[in-house]
Parts: structure tokens; sequence; C-alpha cells
């Protein structure tokens, strides 16, 4: 089998011409990222990690502990689509899961909610009358729609039909109406309608 030496680089923003500031990876490993900076004395450095590793080296990378927004089905930063014929309850299926992740009920079809939050739903392909008339039907059947980190917009409330992620108004609108409440999730129904 072959060695391999290669080299790590340290990226220093007050760059010495005469100093050459690579160094080999077992050194790295060995002696850790802080003695790195340490070399750098007082100049701001930051390891580069190299773009492709092998796996072995992919798993030592440092990582932060995974959060889940439905453990372990969705991950925070995640995205998940949920997918079926028409009218076979995906709306239902997703209000129920905003309502998990506002608090409202501890799992979402078993799966429990871990982190808590706002979530914005943003319906695009239901006109209002109708969606209004599911979510009173809802709120009938005790589902806590009226919770205060659940968030509704739609078609009208956006001012923009049709609404189209891709037109960078459209997304200025959408990215500026939902940071301020800062959600733990953003739903879109339905996809279809969000890319006219």
């Amino acid at each position: 089998m072959r060695e391999r030496s290669s080299k790590v680089v340290v990226k220093i923003l007050e760059f010495s011409p005469t100093v050459d500031y690579s160094m080999e990876e077992s050194w790295i490993k060995k002696h850790g990222y802080d003695h790195v900076m340490g070399l750098c004395g007082d100049r701001t450095c930051t390891y580069i990690t190299p773009p492709i590793l092998t796996a072995a080296d992919y798993l030592a990378l440092p990582r932060s502990s995974e959060n889940w927004l439905l453990k372990p089905l969705l991950p925070v930063g995640g995205s998940m689509i949920l997918y079926g014929d028409p009218k076979v309850g995906k709306s239902y299926a997703a209000i129920q899961l905003a309502l998990a992740l506002t608090g409202a009920s501890q799992s979402w079809l078993g799966f429990p909610a871990t982190v808590v939050g706002p979530v914005v739903y943003v319906q695009l392909d239901t006109p209002r009358s109708l969606w209004a008339a599911r979510l009173e039907a809802l709120k009938a059947e005790g589902h806590p729609i009226e919770s205060d980190l659940f968030y509704l917009a739609d078609r009208e409330t956006l001012g923009t039909w049709p609404f189209d992620i891709l037109n960078l108004d459209h997304a200025a609108l959408l990215e500026q109406s939902i940071r301020p409440l800062k959600p733990a999730a953003v739903i879109v129904d339905t996809l279809k309608e969000a890319n006219s």
C-alpha cells in the first residue's frame, strides 16, 4: 500500500512571502487545530479543509450534534416533501406537522417534535374561502389552529398571483415577510404553485 503524504493549508490573512504555511496533515492531526492557531501568532488564520477527503478523514471532521425538528425524520435546516395523489390529505397532514412544530401536539405521525417555535404556512394552491373553511373545520374538531406560533399566508395576502419563488421580487417579499418571525419551519403548499 502506498503511503499518502498530503498537506493541509492554513490560510493567514497577513501572508509573509518567505514562510511556507502548509504543513503535513499528520502533524495537524497530532497537534490539533489549536496548535495551528498558535503558529499564526497575532495574525488571523483559518484551517482550510481539503474539498475531497477519504471517508476516514471525513468522519474525523469536527461536527455539531444533530438537532431535529422531528426526530429522526426532519433535521433543523432540512427539508421534506409530502407527496401523493390529489385530495389524499397532504395539506391536512402538513397542518398537523405545523401544529406539532408549534408545540400544540408532541409528535407528528409518531415522530417526536423536539424543536418548538413559530411555523409559517404559505398556502398557494387553495382559494382563501375554501382554505378558511378547512381551518374552521379543524378548529371545530379541537385542533389548536389559533396558536400564537402558527402563521398563515396565502396568494392574496402575499399580493402576488401567480406566486413564483424563482421571481426575485417574489422571493424577496416572502423572505422579508418571514424573517422577523424567525420560524422553526416554513411550509409551502404546494411546491407546484410556488414555481408558476
